[in-house]
């Protein structure tokens, strides 16, 4: 970010007036317009009671510049792509819903796409940045990110989950995670947890 710029003035009563403009030259991250293109090789997948989850780990410095013009896990976030797809013979719906990326004995929840840019910030070191680039980068995330109302059945839903990662793990923080999914709910109102083992899983 450019240094604060200082000029001076005299005031009315003659006394001299600091004026500090600051060059604001930092901008809110760059969130694409449109999803990313998985290729197969890319996905985890797996199927619990009818429910299809197929996810992508965004992994690398290279990708994460790609997609975001910015290296999250720098931040201690990463990026997980979600393609949901319902097999059930009734609609599921995500009142309640909750996930998480468990490692070992830590489950991390799914960060909303405010406390993803207040981490950026905070990380980054950002404390000016323009008002209307953070509103879109908001709007943006949001509308990236899963978010499903009621999954018909044969219906899909496909977004971005984003999860706070250590920073030690920001190459390989997927290797040992699973994602878990709690509330996933029918209109048999039956709960159904998932979890897909990210290593382990069949692409």
């Amino acid at each position: 970010m450019p240094a604060a710029r200082v000029s001076f003035r005299r005031g009315p009563a003659g006394k001299i007036a600091a004026l500090v403009v600051l060059a604001v030259g930092c901008s809110s991250l760059r969130v694409p317009l449109d999803p990313p293109e998985i290729s197969p090789s890319e996905r985890f997948a797996g199927e619990s009671d009818g429910l299809v989850v197929r996810a992508a780990p965004i992994v690398g410095r290279e990708r994460y510049w790609d997609i975001f013009d910015e290296n999250l896990p720098q931040s201690d976030v990463a990026a997980l792509w979600i393609e949901l797809h319902n097999r059930r013979r009734s609609a599921v719906t995500s009142r309640g819903v909750r996930w998480f990326l468990r490692t070992g004995d830590r489950n991390a929840e799914a960060l909303a796409a405010r406390e993803v840019l207040n981490r950026y910030y905070g990380k980054r070191g950002v404390r000016y940045y323009s008002t209307e680039a953070d509103r879109a980068a908001l709007a943006r995330l949001d509308r990236l990110s899963l978010q499903f109302e009621s999954l018909a059945p044969s219906g899909a839903a496909a977004g971005f989950l984003f999860f706070r990662i250590p920073p030690e793990s920001e190459s390989a923080w997927f290797r040992d995670a699973a994602l878990v999914g709690v509330g996933l709910s029918s209109d048999r109102r039956s709960k159904t947890p998932f979890m897909l083992p990210l290593r382990y899983a069949s692409p």
